[in-house]
């Protein structure tokens, strides 16, 4: 891979990715999930977009805009259940395995991070394909760098967390900043779709 095309996948992954940084300072900050399920899934979600991408482009496919952007409906709903939690009496006694918005994702905390960076992924799919399209070839060199700025953004994210004045703002509000950026989230994907009212 060349310098060019090195660039090309940088910029790539950082315009369709960016984000991505509230999402993984609240995953980081909530002390709900482990780091670990959060790097693996975040790796786990970016790997299948990149193979959804990937399979569309060697088929020469494409995505009619709009129609990714239906998946908004879960994090929305994630959201919506995650508030619901802030009317129970007492906060504290909400134990980890009952967090609303991931046990709704399934048990595995790991598959409720990928399944979120795959929905929040519409934007990764309308860049992938013809990007990949373009360059067939180099798809493999695409996914080492994908991969590598996963990991990057997930050591920002979890550097933000890990900073006095925003930890302690997160350790504070935690339990209202992830509802509030999963149904701001559903909310900005779902705002794609209005192009299939037309």
């Amino acid at each position: 891979m060349n310098i060019a095309e090195l660039s090309v996948a940088v910029s790539a992954f950082a315009a369709t990715d960016i984000d991505d940084f509230v999402l993984l300072a609240a995953l980081f900050g909530s002390g709900k999930l482990k780091s670990r399920s959060i790097v693996i899934g975040q790796l786990v979600g970016i790997g299948a977009l990149v193979l959804v991408s990937s399979i569309a482009a060697m088929a020469a496919l494409s995505i009619p805009p709009g129609w990714t952007n239906l998946l908004g409906i879960v994090p929305l709903a994630l959201g919506i259940r995650g508030a619901m939690s802030w009317f129970r009496r007492d906060q504290t006694d909400i134990p980890v395995d009952d967090w609303a918005p991931f046990n709704a994702l399934g048990r595995s905390e790991t598959v409720a991070v990928a399944g979120l960076t795959v929905i929040n992924g519409g934007d990764n799919l309308a860049v992938y394909i013809p990007l990949f399209s373009s360059s067939a070839a180099a798809i493999p060199q695409y996914a080492a760098v994908f991969a590598a700025m996963t990991i990057l953004w997930c050591w920002i994210g979890r550097a933000l967390v890990t900073h006095p004045g925003v930890r302690s703002v997160i350790e504070r509000f935690g339990h209202v900043l992830v509802p509030m950026v999963l149904f701001g989230l559903g909310l900005h994907i779902l705002s794609g779709a209005f192009v299939l009212l037309h």
